[in-house]
């Protein structure tokens, strides 16, 4: 038995990830898909939010750092929007989380990875948030 996520991890799950570096988003695309889950991408934080509102979605990645609406932006709107799929909500960045945005992470009680992550780690998020009612 590997320790790597079977196609039955993610079976029935649906997945969006925002991200505007395309590797990225391959890259998890790819690793989840093979975990069973469906996957859908977004390379902007509108078209983000537009998938968000047309489809119901398990677990949303969102990069912290984007042209347009940034994560931050996206995660206000669906405060507003659909604050049940905040709970759902995993960041990602690039960059050094600094004070502001752990404060934000921290309050919020929202998860963060930072790239490079490893891909185990990416799975872990996901089953917390999915734990988490």
């Amino acid at each position: 038995m590997h320790s790597g996520g079977g196609p039955r991890e993610g079976a029935g799950r649906r997945v969006l990830v925002i991200d505007d570096e395309e590797p990225i988003l391959n890259l998890l695309r790819e690793h989840l898909v093979k975990c069973g889950y469906e996957v859908k991408v977004a390379v902007r934080g509108e078209a983000g939010l537009n998938e968000l509102k047309q489809n119901p979605f398990d677990v949303t990645f969102c990069d912290w750092k984007m042209p347009g609406l940034n994560g931050r932006q996206v995660y206000e709107t669906l405060r507003h929007t659909n604050p049940r799929l905040c709970r759902r909500m995993i960041f990602i960045t690039g960059d050094v989380i600094n004070e502001p945005m752990r404060q934000f992470l921290e309050t919020e009680k929202l998860p963060c990875l930072t790239k490079p992550f490893a891909l185990p780690e990416l799975r872990a998020a996901i089953q917390t948030v999915l734990e988490t009612k």
